[in-house]
């Protein structure tokens, strides 16, 4: 691969490359008279072979390529491969990495799926380095595609994060039919996209006052008789937080009185496992 000009990707291919026959004038002939300016486009003009001894490509040739960009140290470039055929060039698109600030991926397969439904991934340092991602997890990103394919981003939410035991994260499947999908990683510079109202139908994380996205179905006066701050915190039955024992009680006892009712009662909640 030579590159004349900064977005201009110019492919010379042969088979049967060797690196000592690679040195020889017929495979190191350049061909400045195909001196193109793109920006942002990977072109292939036409040529006329150096020798009718060298065959087309068939299946499970070695072929060797060579880049020849300026870079600079730190600089990434992303070169996606295409390769001409009869009916013209075709693109490689598996080449393609989701983005190229991300250094690190690691794929994601599922034998059956269900479209709009939240997965789970579990991830530790059995098979994850800890090192190559951010401190918290901010640069997780989940791509509905395989690694090194197109894609765009689903909505996912870190449930927990620890480097000596399982990393929870979930992630939103947008299609009924897509069973890969990619976990990308490794870029300091990213801020968290994790989000649980967008993963999940409903979310609330219990570590706040704000109950405006619950539904009120029925609401009883409780009756506190802990620390005040926690008085305006729970205050309904409906309400459901995070609760820290301040008054030193015993284990389950949240130190409130209820009122008591007749008859039947019906009580619903979610549970955290």
């Amino acid at each position: 691969i030579e590159v004349w000009e900064d977005y201009f990707v110019f492919v010379e291919y042969y088979n049967n490359v060797t690196e000592e026959n690679y040195l020889e004038k017929e495979y190191r002939r350049r061909f400045k008279e195909y001196r193109y300016e793109y920006h942002n486009v990977v072109e292939f003009p036409k040529k006329e072979r150096l020798s009718t001894a060298i065959n087309a490509i068939s299946d499970g040739d070695s072929i060797y390529f060579r880049i020849d960009y300026p870079i600079q140290p730190g600089e990434q470039i992303d070169v996606l491969l295409n390769m001409p055929s009869e009916s013209g060039f075709k693109e490689y698109e598996k080449w393609a990495w989701w983005d190229s600030n991300w250094d690190y991926c690691m794929d994601i397969t599922v034998d059956t799926w269900i479209k709009n439904y939240s997965y789970k991934i579990v991830i530790n340092n059995t098979h994850f380095d800890y090192t190559h991602a951010n401190t918290t997890g901010a640069d997780f990103r989940v791509v509905n595609n395989s690694c090194n394919e197109n894609g765009g981003t689903v909505s996912h939410y870190i449930q927990n994060w620890t480097k000596d035991g399982d990393t929870a994260v979930w992630f939103l499947a947008n299609s009924q039919t897509q069973t890969s999908y990619s976990l990308y990683y490794g870029n300091t510079a990213a801020s968290t996209t994790s989000n649980m109202n967008t993963t999940f139908i409903w979310g609330d994380g219990m570590e706040d006052a704000d109950v405006t996205d619950w539904v009120v179905v029925a609401n009883a006066a409780v009756e506190a008789t802990d620390d005040t701050d926690h008085q305006e915190l729970v205050k309904y039955w409906n309400y459901s937080l995070n609760y820290t024992d301040t008054a030193g009680g015993a284990a389950g006892d949240i130190k409130h009185t209820y009122p008591t009712q007749t008859g039947s009662i019906l009580i619903s909640y979610w549970v955290y496992i």
